[in-house]
């Protein structure tokens, strides 16, 4: 009878076990603030490179940086350019950050101002580069220049070198540290900084940009010559 008893305790115990840990759903589990957050539906570019949507605001973003090596009719964008090269190019142009192809996988390739501005479309069908009030836009829903970059950053050091200050990505943007390439043709500060073109000109010569930085949580804007490369996002039209 003690057996018979216990028996049917023990069971009891398990069906109210299991009862309480289906109950949970995945709804319970905490969600992105700031309202962004990272959808299901990818798109493609000309070249079949796969990127995500990422509703950040009113505003649909990539989630990747862009690796195009065309432009959305198919034609070829210059690249594997020498340093000496790549400082007397005046027109659209990429490149595979210390002409590595395997760190474009990860980190997207660098383009300067001139593929960014050609009016064959650097971003796929539907989307376009950000505008520099676009990029405000962006700044000011995640609380302003000062602590977005910290929300835009992907979390944790895999990618990015320490110390990744107040990296939480709560936008679901998951920001890169490309690097650059100057107008001189070097590589510099892959892992450490990321910056990124808008589509608006600044002077015959400069464009803006946004930064981010490994070591604060800003989201610096200023403008710098088209002869730089940079990392590009595209926003949906």
């Amino acid at each position: 009878m003690y057996f018979e008893s216990r028996f049917r305790l023990d069971f009891f115990i398990i069906i109210i076990n299991v009862m309480f840990y289906t109950s949970c759903s995945d709804d319970d589990a905490p969600v992105a603030s700031n309202g962004g957050g990272t959808s299901e539906v990818t798109f493609t570019d000309i070249d079949g490179n796969v990127y995500h949507e990422v509703k950040i605001g009113n505003q649909i973003w990539m989630k990747e940086n862009l690796k195009t090596t065309r432009y959305r009719n198919g034609v070829d964008i210059t690249t594997n350019l020498s340093s000496v090269d790549w400082q007397s190019n005046i027109t659209g142009a990429c490149a595979d950050y210390n002409n590595d192809p395997p760190i474009t996988v990860v980190y997207g390739k660098l383009y300067n101002w001139y593929a960014v501005a050609n009016p064959l479309g650097l971003c796929p069908v539907n989307w376009h580069v950000p505008s520099d009030s676009e990029w405000t836009e962006l700044a000011n829903y995640l609380g302003g220049d000062s602590i977005a970059g910290g929300k835009l950053k992907e979390i944790g050091v895999s990618h990015w070198a320490t110390p990744n200050t107040n990296a939480t990505n709560s936008s679901g943007f998951a920001g890169l540290p490309g690097g650059y390439r100057l107008p001189t043709g070097a590589y510099y500060n892959i892992y450490a900084v990321g910056f990124w073109w808008s589509a608006t000109q600044d002077s015959l010569t400069g464009a803006y940009f946004r930064s981010l930085n490994s070591s604060n949580d800003d989201l610096f804007r200023n403008s710098y010559k088209e002869t730089y490369g940079f990392s590009v996002r595209c926003v949906k039209d």
